[in-house]
């Protein structure tokens, strides 16, 4: 045990110190920009800057969760703010992340649309009054837009997805369509008959 416990110590580079120090040192900075750029309602920034403490691989401190997810709200990825509170819930428990989540959790349900990239195009059938909700559908719309998917939270209501209709739902099974699969190009057919024979009984 004495000799493994040697063979670490003296094949641990001598500088293996002074680079924690510095990626503390460097996690202390970035912890002070995000309580500044929070302070200037500097949403962006504040993103920015999480992300690059995100990468700098060490503990992040409750508060600098929280200034992630409200970044993340701000940014329209709501999928990613509750992520973020739920990490900070983890170190201790607060009234505001504990309301913020069951606000969520009552106000978003989940998604999971798969599509090809430039063939699919996601839209809310009314978009939400609250400019928060909305970013969160801006939001997605944008991904889909780019990757042809979205797989997170959207406000409650009723999208279309490549022309079918997909109904979201606080606190139940996430609602999944899958259009690179047999199924879910069988789904969107029976959508269209669906539409084409209500669009008939319209004109008689």
């Amino acid at each position: 045990m004495f000799l493994a416990l040697w063979l670490l110590l003296v094949s641990t580079p001598s500088w293996a110190g002074e680079e924690d120090e510095a990626v503390r040192a460097e996690y202390v900075r970035l912890s002070e920009d995000l309580d500044r750029l929070m302070q200037k309602n500097a949403w962006a920034g504040v993103e920015r800057t999480f992300v690059k403490v995100q990468e700098l691989g060490v503990p992040i401190e409750f508060d600098d969760w929280v200034a992630g997810a409200h970044a993340a709200r701000q940014m329209g990825d709501i999928t990613a703010a509750r992520d973020r509170l739920m990490r900070a819930n983890e170190i201790r428990e607060e009234r505001e992340v504990l309301d913020w989540l069951w606000d969520v959790d009552s106000n978003y349900g989940q998604v999971s649309l798969r599509g090809d990239p430039g063939a699919v195009t996601l839209a809310a059938v009314q978009m939400p009054f609250d400019p928060l909700m909305a970013k969160a559908v801006q939001f997605a719309e944008a991904k889909v837009a780019e990757t042809g998917s979205y797989d997170g939270f959207l406000p409650a209501g009723t999208y279309a997805f490549a022309g079918i209709s997909v109904k979201v739902q606080p606190r139940v099974t996430a609602a999944r369509i899958d259009l690179r699969t047999d199924e879910g190009m069988a789904e969107l057919r029976r959508q269209e008959k669906r539409a084409e024979k209500e669009e008939r009984k319209r004109k008689k």
